[in-house]
C-alpha cells in the first residue's frame, strides 16, 4: 500500500493528540490530587469507592447520633450531680433537725431552707437541653415536674418511657432518666420540712433514712449515666478507627500517587516533545508533494 503524505500527517497528528490527551489527564491527576475523577477513569475502582462512600455516610450518621446521645448524657449527669450536691446539704440539715433540744423557731428556719432547696431540686428536675426536657421520659416538650405544697413535694407529668437514641447500626441506647425515679427524692425533702413545721413531732430514724435513700438514689442514677457515657466514648474510639481505615481505603482507590504521576508526566512530556520534533520533519512539504 502506498503511503501518502496525508496519511503520514494524519498518523502524526493522531499520535500527538493521544499523547496530549494523556498529558492532560496526568496533569489533572496531579493538580486535583485524584486519580479517579469520573467512573470512566476506573469503572471497577469507582464502583468500590461508591460503596465505601455509602458506608462513610452511614458512619457519619451514626457519629451524629452518638454525639447527640453524649450531649444528652452529659447534661443529665451534670444535673444529677447538682442534685447530689444539694442533697448533701439536706443530710446535714436532717442531722440538725433530729436534735430534740431545738425550739420551734429553729425548726421553722431549717424547714424554710429545706423548702428553698426543694424549689431548687424541682427546677433542676425541669432542666432542658435545647428545648427538650431531660427528665420527662419520651415526652420532652413539656416540663415534667410541678411543685406540690403537699408532703409529696412535686408531681410528675412526664412518661415512664426512657428516651432512646440510635448510636450505632441496630443499636438503640436508653439515654434518658425518667422523672418518676426522682419523686422519692422530692418526697423525702418535703416530708422532712413538713415534720419540722409540726410542733412537737420528733424527726425519727425513718425520716433520716429517707433522706439517705434519696441521696443514694441520685448517686445510683448518676453512676448509671456515667457508665453509658463510658460505653459511648468507647464506641466513638472504635468508630474513629473504622473511619480512618475507610478513609485510607478511599485514598488508595481514588487519590493520585504523586511520585508515579509526576514520573509518568515527565516521560510523556519527553515523548511528546520528541514526537513534535519528528513530526515536524515528516510533514515538511516538498515540491514533489505539491506536484502529486
Amino acid at each position: 500500500m502506498r503511503v501518502t503524505q496525508s496519511m503520514l500527517v494524519g498518523s502524526v497528528m493522531r499520535n500527538l493528540n493521544e499523547t496530549r490527551i494523556a498529558l492532560d489527564d496526568l496533569n489533572d491527576q496531579i493538580t486535583s490530587g485524584k486519580r479517579v475523577r469520573t467512573p470512566s477513569d476506573d469503572p471497577t475502582g469507582a464502583a468500590v469507592a461508591l460503596s465505601l462512600r455509602a458506608r462513610q455516610t452511614r458512619l457519619d450518621a451514626q457519629a451524629r447520633g452518638r454525639g447527640a446521645a453524649l450531649d444528652w448524657l452529659n447534661a443529665t449527669e451534670s444535673n444529677l450531680a447538682d442534685m447530689a450536691t444539694t442533697l448533701t446539704r439536706v443530710k446535714e440539715l436532717s442531722v440538725q433537725a433530729a436534735n430534740t433540744t431545738l425550739d420551734q423557731t429553729a425548726r421553722d428556719n431549717i424547714a424554710g431552707e429545706l423548702e428553698q432547696i426543694l424549689d431548687h431540686l424541682v427546677q433542676v428536675g425541669n432542666a432542658r437541653i435545647g428545648d427538650r426536657f431531660l427528665f420527662a421520659g419520651d415526652r420532652t416538650d413539656a416540663p415534667p415536674f410541678t411543685r406540690d405544697p403537699s408532703p409529696a413535694g412535686a408531681t410528675y407529668g412526664g412518661t415512664t418511657n426512657a428516651l432512646t437514641m440510635r448510636v450505632d447500626a441496630g443499636v438503640e441506647l436508653r439515654v434518658g432518666v425518667t422523672g418518676d425515679q426522682l419523686l422519692p427524692v422530692f418526697a423525702a425533702v418535703a416530708g422532712l420540712a413538713a415534720d419540722l413545721r409540726t410542733p412537737g413531732l420528733a424527726i425519727g430514724p425513718a425520716r433520716l433514712q429517707a433522706i439517705e435513700d434519696a441521696h443514694d438514689t441520685v448517686l445510683a442514677l448518676q453512676s448509671a449515666v456515667g457508665a453509658k457515657t463510658n460505653r459511648l466514648q468507647a464506641m466513638e474510639e472504635r468508630a474513629g478507627l473504622d473511619a480512618v481505615a475507610l478513609a485510607g481505603q478511599l485514598s488508595t482507590i481514588e487519590d493520585t500517587d504523586f511520585v508515579e504521576a509526576v514520573l509518568a508526566f515527565q516521560t510523556r512530556q519527553t515523548v511528546y516533545q520528541a514526537a513534535l520534533a519528528a513530526g515536524a520533519k515528516i510533514i515538511q512539504p516538498s515540491l514533489l508533494d505539491f506536484l502529486r
